[in-house]
């Protein structure tokens, strides 16, 4: 019983309160909803590493026969449950970070700073919509009772989940495009860089 593992660090960039003063009506309120959703961010990168080590240990186990598998069940389904639980949360959070943006791509803004925010919009409900689906292995593990049916909703969950998870990149690579092109205007601002 194998599920790969998936560890995402999340970034936006932080565009600072200075810019308030060299930009259009509405960009210290940009300001703090992108500070918010960085905020946010750090808290539910913090979550998916935790949970998606736990999803892995969960789906470790060595299973050979059905005995042994509902005997696995019986013993994990708490942890299954605050698995789906941490998923659930992941999703609300990452739907919370993409509304952030979304507003954000609707301000009296720089035209290349709402779509970078549109951008980043859309990166951030893709990766709710993977996550919602990620949970679905551990509600699997405690709803089914063949191995077969078992592994053949981990495989459609999973295929799913990396669909999601690669359209989200393609929207980060289109929010990061724009900001290398408009680098000028986020140089003078630190932001949390993927390792």
């Amino acid at each position: 019983m194998k599920c790969r593992f998936y560890k995402f660090i999340l970034t936006a960039v932080l565009i600072g309160s200075g810019l308030a003063a060299c930009s259009l009506n509405q960009q210290a309120e940009a300001n703090i909803l992108v500070s918010e959703a960085n905020n946010l961010i750090g808290e539910t990168d913090f979550l998916i590493i935790e949970t998606e080590e736990r999803n892995q240990k969960l789906f470790d186990a060595d299973i050979q026969t059905v005995e042994e598998l509902a005997a696995y069940k019986i013993k994990m389904k708490d942890e299954a449950q605050g698995i789906i639980k941490n998923y659930t949360r992941i999703s609300e959070m990452l739907k919370e970070i993409a509304n952030k943006f979304d507003r954000t791509a609707q301000m009296n803004v720089r035209e290349f700073y709402k779509d970078y925010a549109a951008a980043k919009s859309e990166e951030f409900a893709k990766r709710a919509e993977a996550f919602e689906t990620r949970k679905g292995n551990a509600q699997v593990f405690i709803e089914f009772d063949s191995p077969n049916g078992m592994t053949d909703k981990f495989d459609e969950n999973n295929s799913r989940f990396e669909q999601l998870i690669k359209e989200a990149d393609e929207f980060g690579e289109t929010a990061k495009k724009i900001e290398i092109e408009n680098r000028d205007f986020f140089a003078e601002f630190e932001y949390p860089r993927t390792p």
